[in-house]
């Protein structure tokens, strides 16, 4: 799936087997994926000497989680993925156990997360790389990141992306065209607190100086479930987009 967001792929296996990016199921009473009756999408009619009610099918988009996705986060449906998932590295199952035994869901009136990229607001000069930092906090409860990099690539090109901090043992699948880098980032278990989650590296190609690294995000967090907010660069001499949390008043003794 994060190949399919990030374009590399543009069907899955399943779709290619069938012949259809699609399945369709005939659901006579439809009211959750947990309850329903769908069987194969067929109507049989007897006779059609006159007018018949409209047969409804029911459509499913492989792929398209939004809408009946449910997040695992804690407990056992972080131990299930543990145990059951597919992962294109090596993985320390016990580490990942004891680590899922601390994760605390997402409040429910949690405020939106808040990603910063550190770094852009220095000048740039031709031939000069530098190693940005995308930085998250209130992550609790993220498993994937869809991410849009847009830039002027008369200006400046991405040279390497990889994760970090609190994502350096999550998988990230990119593709990119010109002016748009496109990452999907996720992991086996969802984000806790504040940190890193990717260096970017830039190389200015202009012919003059940039007063500041010309590249802005956006986001989606677990398909649009949990809100995501980016800022805009503190001040250009320190180019550094972090959200700082005002410490709480005092109380009165």
């Amino acid at each position: 799936m994060a190949q399919f967001a990030v374009q590399i792929i543009n069907h899955f296996d399943v779709a290619t087997a069938t012949g259809s990016d699609w399945k369709y199921l005939r659901c006579d009473t439809y009211n959750s994926a947990a309850d329903h009756n769908c069987t194969t999408a067929q109507y049989v009619h007897p006779s059609l000497g006159g007018p018949v009610n409209t047969d409804n099918f029911y459509a499913i988009l492989y792929g398209d989680v939004t809408g009946n996705w449910a997040a695992g986060g804690t407990g056992l449906l972080a131990q299930q993925a543990i145990e059951t998932a597919a992962w294109p590295g090596p993985v320390d199952r016990e580490a990942l156990r004891a680590k899922a035994a601390t994760l605390r869901p997402r409040a429910e009136d949690a405020p939106p997360a808040v990603l910063g990229l550190e770094g852009s607001g220095l000048e740039l000069a031709r031939g000069e790389t530098r190693d940005l930092v995308l930085s998250i906090e209130d992550g609790d409860g993220i498993e994937a990141l869809d991410l849009t990099f847009h830039y002027d690539p008369s200006r400046i090109a991405i040279r390497n992306v990889r994760p970090a901090g609190l994502a350096a043992d999550w998988a990230l699948h990119s593709g990119s065209e010109r002016g748009r880098w496109r990452g999907s980032l996720y992991g086996l278990l969802p984000l806790q607190g504040d940190g890193a989650l990717l260096v970017v590296t830039v190389e200015a190609v202009g012919t003059r100086p940039t007063p500041a690294v010309p590249l802005t995000v956006s986001a989606s967090a677990n398909e649009g479930r949990i809100p995501v907010r980016l800022l805009a660069p503190a001040s250009p001499d320190r180019g550094d987009l972090r959200h700082r949390k005002e410490a709480p008043p005092e109380r009165e003794r």
